[in-house]
């Protein structure tokens, strides 16, 4: 808690952790704990994949990765943090069940990063979405609805897939959506 942690790869399984530092990955690893996020950082700092099994909890998280690294939020039970997940940087990827939240509250990808699905309703219906500049959504075939939509001009790759927006639909200048149109 407060402090960094840095897996050298490997399966790393613990009691709950407390994350109010950085959990970092230099190769490719495994969380197998839950985690209580308290404003902390997830961070992939080589080219390689940092995968978090556990539920993660808490007040808010950023995830950031080197621009070839990836961090899988995966496992069978649904993630509860309440607070805004922000991919700050990198790739983040929503790899839980069909219909179990990945995440558990807001979602903003910034500049340079990119959220990918690896299955269906990763996000509560009831988040607000929003991408930044020169971020990308890439719903990889998947369906994802969400209460709000804001797009400050990033891509949104449907790949045949489905974004949903209960409510606002915001687009602005330099917004690119790339659709699969059929005739």
């Amino acid at each position: 808690s407060g402090s960094s942690v840095t897996l050298a790869g490997g399966v790393l399984t613990a009691g709950n952790i407390q994350l109010a530092g950085t959990l970092s990955a230099s190769t490719t690893a495994t969380l197998a704990s839950n985690l209580t996020a308290a404003g902390g950082i997830i961070s992939e700092t080589g080219p390689a994949t940092l995968s978090i099994n556990g539920v993660i909890s808490g007040s808010g998280l950023t995830t950031n990765s080197a621009s070839t690294g990836t961090v899988v939020l995966g496992g069978s039970s649904p993630n509860t943090v309440a607070g805004t997940t922000t991919v700050g940087s990198g790739t983040l990827v929503l790899s839980k069940p069909n219909n179990v939240n990945a995440v558990g509250g807001d979602v903003v990808v910034n500049t340079g990063a990119t959220l990918r699905w690896l299955a269906n309703e990763q996000i509560p219906n009831t988040s607000i979405l929003t991408l930044n500049t020169s971020g990308t959504l890439n719903l990889n075939g998947h369906t994802e609805t969400v209460g709000a939509f804001i797009d400050h001009g990033g891509t949104t790759v449907l790949g045949g897939g489905q974004l949903i927006s209960q409510s606002d639909l915001t687009l602005t200048d330099g917004t690119s959506i790339a659709t699969d149109v059929r005739s």
